[in-house]
């Protein structure tokens, strides 16, 4: 047997868990497809405003008007970018109705990119039929007068169901400026409300993407939206440039997907069935790929352990892990690892209730997870959650239960903190539910360091502090407003090569401070901070921050000192300037050293020459 060493505390818990998104079998990939409307009127530029990075952007032409088909167009692409930079599998498809030269087998209609992953080459594709002018498209394909959105939603319900791949969930996302489609043929109109029933029924989820001021979502699509959603919807108001669309698109889809399903055990045999989500998630880079350095070809690692003394391949069978406690080291089989991980069932089980001042902002310490009721669990699991929910708020109570979430997972600790449902202007801001922060266990905590002295402060500094706060506030402050600098550096350089183009985008760091504007908010504030708080006060240097000082007399040891610190081979408690001094008073030995280890070696190296020399 061969064994290695293996720590109750080292878990690669953490790291599975990063990557249970891809493996939980509830999820399913992504499927979205893009239904354009192409008729005349939607290739009118009557939008101005594009990407924000646009407006930043001194080579961009700020007199261009864009259409909405374009926007639709630039819409698509970006979503493929940002799907490619998450490393998503999600399958995208963009279908254009409303032209007049159609597919074969498909009137009016035009499936320009295939349900499929998104790659470099449908990116160029797109990026090719948007150079098209209005001309081009006309000739090509042309507009029509009697297409019917009736006629584009079984196509992309069949582009569904002809996919090869397993999608856990679907959507169509309609673009069109057109409020009342259909309208003049009132069989239409009712035609397009039974295929609204068959996408609900098919699992597939509507949304549009309206655009134009005159836009009246009540004429037609709000009817439409609620059946296929089966619960109280407001369509967005008009759009009128891509990151408003961009941000609606993320946040709905997110929304939809749990990465776990379990059973909520609250005792008595009671027990309702959850899904568990995630509002963030790690982002990173493009992973490495191994080449040959021969013939540059993927390679494939294999990773194998050899017993150090005969160099066999050994199994897994053959491999234990041990752990030390109580300096006795402790051997455990890969089975029997396995099955102390797998005796806990996933699940959430209750232990009690506590007031909901306990909680405390220090003892979060990972990314919350999102707690909502699902009926496909358990039936009848809403109502009861929802009871649970509003008794939890009304009485100011949080619930401290015991989560696991899936088989081989750790159980943890958490508190299930309620947060109601807040619609303000018929919008909801806040969806209803528990959050789930895990608690920290006894050795995770720490004590904090007490402040030393007696600070006293006057009403005229307080008054200060608050200005200088008040004014320095960032207003209409979100999350996603800032993006990783280093990360969008290097996928704007990576698509720049995959996509071959001459220059990267021009990219705008929003996590550098606007100074400019902070000292046209605090003018005048600025002085009186300064002289109110002069930044002359002496105070204790770190060990680190202690300079040397040359013009300070070094203390050189006495000789005898010096032979008892090489005989007890401790020369190292010299500092450097008492060993340049040293080594100075024996001008034979050449001092070419930079480093404290090099004086070290010179000096021992002195004493044994004189040691021979004996």
């Amino acid at each position: 047997m061969s064994w290695k060493n293996y720590s109750v505390d080292n878990d690669d818990d953490d790291e599975e868990e990063s990557e249970f998104h891809e493996k939980n079998p509830y999820v399913g990939r992504e499927g979205i497809i893009f239904l354009i409307d192409a008729r005349k009127e939607m290739f009118v530029k009557d939008l101005k405003k594009c990407l924000e990075e646009d407006e930043n952007d001194e080579s961009s032409d700020k007199d261009v008007n864009y259409s909405t088909f374009q926007l639709a167009l630039l819409c698509c692409k970006e979503l493929m970018l940002s799907k490619i930079r998450l490393s998503s599998k999600s399958m995208i498809s963009v279908i254009l109705f409303g032209v007049e030269n159609g597919d074969t087998n498909r009137k009016h209609i035009v499936e320009l990119v295939p349900l499929s992953v998104p790659n470099a080459s449908k990116i160029n594709q797109l990026d090719h039929f948007m150079s098209k002018s209005p001309n081009d498209f006309r000739k090509e394909y042309g507009h029509s007068t009697d297409a019917y959105l009736v006629d584009a939603l079984p196509a992309c319900m069949l582009s569904f169901s002809s996919c090869s791949v397993t999608l856990g969930y679907k959507r169509i996302l309609l673009f069109t400026k057109d409020d009342n489609p259909d309208a003049s043929h009132s069989d239409k109109q009712h035609q397009i409300c039974q295929r609204a029933n068959d996408i609900s029924q098919a699992g597939i989820d509507l949304d549009i993407i309206p655009f134009g001021s005159q836009f009246d979502t009540e004429k037609f699509y709000q009817e439409i939206v609620q059946t296929v959603k089966k619960e109280r919807f407001v369509i967005h108001a008009p759009f009128d440039n891509i990151n408003d669309i961009l941000d609606t698109i993320n946040r709905e889809t997110h929304v939809k997907r749990s990465i776990a399903r379990i059973q909520f055990r609250l005792g008595h045999e009671v027990t309702i069935g959850i899904g568990i989500y995630r509002f963030t998630h790690k982002n990173s880079g493009v992973k490495k790929t191994l080449l040959s350095r021969e013939s540059n070809e993927q390679v494939r690692s294999v990773r194998q352990h050899l017993d150090v003394e005969t160099g066999a391949v050994l199994r897994s069978y053959n491999i234990m892990k041990k752990t030390e406690i109580g300096q006795k080291d402790i051997f455990f089989s890969t089975d029997e690892l396995s099955k102390m991980r797998k005796q806990f069932e996933p699940g959430m089980t209750l232990l009690g209730f506590k007031p909901k001042d306990i909680w405390k902002v220090e003892h979060q310490c990972s990314p919350p997870f999102f707690l909502f009721p699902d009926d496909a669990v358990i039936k009848g699991s809403r109502q009861l959650f929802t009871a649970l929910l509003r008794r939890c708020a009304a009485r100011d109570l949080v619930a401290i239960c015991v989560l696991t979430t899936r088989h081989g997972s750790r159980p943890k600790y958490v508190v299930l903190v309620p947060q109601l449902e807040d619609t303000t202007d018929s919008t909801q801001k806040q969806p209803s539910g528990f959050y789930a922060y895990q608690l920290p266990f006894a050795r995770m905590h720490g004590d904090m360091p007490n402040l030393e002295g007696n600070f006293q402060i006057t009403e005229k500094e307080l008054a200060i502090v608050r200005s200088v706060i008040k004014r320095a506030k960032i207003r209409n402050f979100r999350a996603d407003y800032f993006e990783n600098p280093l990360l969008v550096k290097h996928w704007d350089s990576v698509e720049a090569m995959a996509l071959q183009y001459q220059n990267p985008k021009q990219f705008v760091d929003s996590t550098m401070l606007p100074f400019e504007k902070i000292g046209g908010r605090l003018k005048s504030l600025t002085s009186e901070f300064n002289e109110a708080f002069p930044n002359d006060s002496p105070g204790k240097k770190r060990k680190g921050d202690v300079e040397s000082n040359d013009d300070e007399e070094v203390k050189i040891p006495k000789r005898s000192e010096v032979c008892d610190l090489v005989k007890q081979k401790k020369i190292e408690k010299l500092t450097i300037a008492q060993l340049k001094e040293l080594l100075q008073l024996v001008p034979t030995i050449p001092n070419s050293a930079k480093k404290k280890a090099d004086y070290i070696k010179l000096v021992y190296k002195h004493f044994d020459e004189i040691k021979h020399n004996i």
